[in-house]
């Protein structure tokens, strides 16, 4: 009898030990109203919101249903999280044929959940680029030579322009409000990037008569048709 003992001991510890093994759930999440954005026959774009931020492993999650429920013809898919009523994203997913990455982004890039007119700085310890008033996008005029206008899905602005022999990108947003950025050029595989000064998440590219934007693997983070 005393033989049964550790059997059955072991048995149960293993039953016990189970019961707490609990598979990592899926987070609610929600798309956005307007639906995905399709830029080309293989790139299709989402933004996702999330009850609250979620780390890196619950979105892949998210990611991976995504990417499961969207047609195969898309080879590319770009995912923006944001929280509710938020503007910015604060992680983004980007999945091609070979690779999906998940990516949460440095706290200090989130913007403000109602961007304000009044002064601002965008970052700390960078240059302080100022807001300026809102004005209607249309009124809006650029002091400097513009090398291109482009639009975003949701219709906000942005004018990449020389001014002094220095590179800037004014984005210019629906609600009002707009940020400055200073850039500097680069070549990367040929093709002349404009970086965001003491940036090193994102760069741009002008191709083809539209603006694309990368982040600093080169994975591609948005396309803006001209404006």
């Amino acid at each position: 009898m005393k033989k049964l003992v550790i059997p059955i001991l072991l048995a149960y510890c293993c039953m016990s030990c189970g019961d707490h093994v609990e598979k990592m759930q899926m987070p609610a999440y929600t798309f956005e109203s307007n639906g995905p954005t399709v830029y080309t026959d293989s790139y299709i774009t989402y933004i996702i919101y999330t009850p609250v931020k979620c780390d890196a492993a619950q979105l892949s999650l998210i990611a991976a249903d995504i990417r499961k429920n969207t047609d195969v013809k898309y080879t590319s898919l770009w995912i923006e999280y944001r929280e509710p009523q938020h503007y910015d994203s604060y992680a983004t997913s980007s999945i091609d044929a070979t690779a999906a990455v998940t990516k949460i982004k440095p706290q200090e890039e989130s913007l403000p959940e109602n961007p304000q007119p009044a002064t601002e700085t965008v970052r700390e310890p960078e240059p302080v680029h100022k807001q300026a008033a809102a004005t209607p996008q249309k009124e809006r005029t650029i002091d400097g030579t513009v090398i291109g206008r482009f639009r975003d899905n949701m219709s906000n602005i942005y004018v990449l322009y020389s001014k002094n022999g220095k590179y800037y990108i004014d984005n210019s947003y629906t609600d009002g409000s707009h940020m400055t950025q200073e850039l500097e050029t680069r070549t990367r595989n040929g093709a002349k990037t404009y970086n965001v000064v003491g940036d090193p998440y994102e760069y741009f590219v002008i191709e083809g008569g539209r603006l694309y934007c990368y982040d600093e693997d080169g994975n591609l983070g948005g396309i803006y048709d001209p404006a």
